[in-house]
């Protein structure tokens, strides 16, 4: 196969679709043969029909997802990270089996993680299940920021983001798990694609209004990159 081929380290890359860029798709498709070749210093696929017409295929790609339960997370306790405050880990008060982190009520603590951004992502998709340790008496939200730092190839490590407030997790009166799901643009976390990236995830200190009563329970959360 002509053309530059790039092997990603640890990187499941899979398509999930692909799309012929012409306004007319090609009508002979007899003898069609499918090959790649560079494009900007970019590997591309493409199509080319019996009758010399060539078609550049744009695939649509799923990164590699960073999954974690409570006990994989880093732990942000100390002056290197953008908040010196971590979520402690702990056994959930209604099921001993499972882990969880939990976050203050009074301050803002968080979780950590570092992952190689996919080449070609320009989102993440953030998972979050967690529920209120104590079921409140009225409805709340939990709020979040998500910071981030990269560490570029020969580069001076970046400094910690001022931090991107995230949607808030809307908290029923009981204590059942709930399940979020947020999309967030690489471009919007100032995040560079094929990078070392550290991240932070922290609950921010609540107001009035949106304090539990008790911590917040944290016991799985995933990152995708799309």
């Amino acid at each position: 196969m002509p053309g530059n081929t790039t092997e990603y380290n640890e990187v499941v890359v899979s398509v999930v679709r692909a799309q012929i860029e012409a306004s007319t798709p090609p009508t002979d498709t007899n003898g069609a043969c499918f090959y790649s070749k560079d494009v900007g210093g970019i590997c591309h696929l493409f199509v080319q029909t019996s009758d010399g017409s060539e078609f550049q295929l744009t695939p649509w790609y799923h990164g590699r997802k960073f999954s974690a339960k409570s006990k994989d997370l880093f732990f942000p306790n100390s002056a290197d990270w953008a908040v010196n405050g971590h979520a402690p880990i702990d056994q959930d008060d209604n099921n001993s089996g499972f882990s969880v982190r939990y976050f203050d009520d009074t301050a803002e603590t968080g979780i950590g993680w570092e992952d190689v951004i996919p080449v070609g992502a320009t989102k993440i998709k953030l998972t979050r299940i967690s529920r209120a340790k104590t079921a409140p008496a009225g409805a709340r939200t939990v709020g979040q920021k998500l910071y981030n730092r990269g560490s570029p190839d020969d580069a001076t490590v970046a400094a910690w983001s001022s931090g991107s407030a995230l949607a808030d997790i809307d908290i029923p009166t009981n204590e059942n798990w709930q399940y979020d799901t947020e999309e967030i643009t690489l471009s919007s976390l100032g995040a560079t694609a094929g990078e070392l990236t550290a991240f932070q995830l922290n609950r921010v200190a609540p107001g009035a209004g949106t304090n539990l009563e008790g911590h917040w329970f944290l016991r799985f959360f995933s990152v995708e990159y799309l």
